[in-house]
């Protein structure tokens, strides 16, 4: 999975409640649109999710971009902004608007549909999320702006 969004607030949050419920899940975080594009052209990626609030619609031209080059990518977007939540304006492969903040269960339910669009095996979630404290997750690696997260 890759993760855009330029709050890295947001980015940690979402990081700690998906690798409490769904430690196995293998996830990328990036904080500019270019940056996910080379990651895309360089990567095989089972989702992308995005916030669409960057400067001049560079998020907006990233998912015309994947529509047209990867069209069978499912694609969430993650936003504050309910104006931007309009489908009809949208390209096909944006499964879901979510508006933030997000509710934990339904972001979780969005990609695990996601991924099984793309006919990803996903497994159960954790019932009752283990408990995690700040030194469980760490940084390890740094691409640039990319940060890639694993449980120690």
């Amino acid at each position: 999975m890759l993760w855009l969004d330029s709050d890295s607030r947001a980015l940690e949050g979402a990081h700690r409640a998906l690798r409490r419920r769904h430690p196995s899940w293998q996830m990328v975080w990036v904080t500019s649109p270019e940056r996910a594009r080379a990651f895309v052209l360089s990567n095989e990626i089972d989702v992308l999710i995005t916030d669409v609030t960057f400067e001049g619609g560079a998020a907006g031209r990233l998912l015309s971009w994947v529509a047209e080059q990867e069209p069978s990518l499912p694609c969430l977007i993650v936003t504050r902004r309910p104006d931007l939540a309009r489908r009809s304006l949208l390209p096909k492969n944006v499964q879901r608007v979510l508006l933030k903040p997000i509710d934990e269960d339904v972001l979780i339910g969005c990609l695990e549909r996601a991924l099984r669009a793309k006919n990803v095996s996903v497994a159960p979630p954790r019932s009752e999320p283990a408990p995690t404290s700040r030194s469980a997750v760490a940084c390890s690696a740094r691409l640039g702006n990319a940060l890639r997260f694993s449980a120690r």
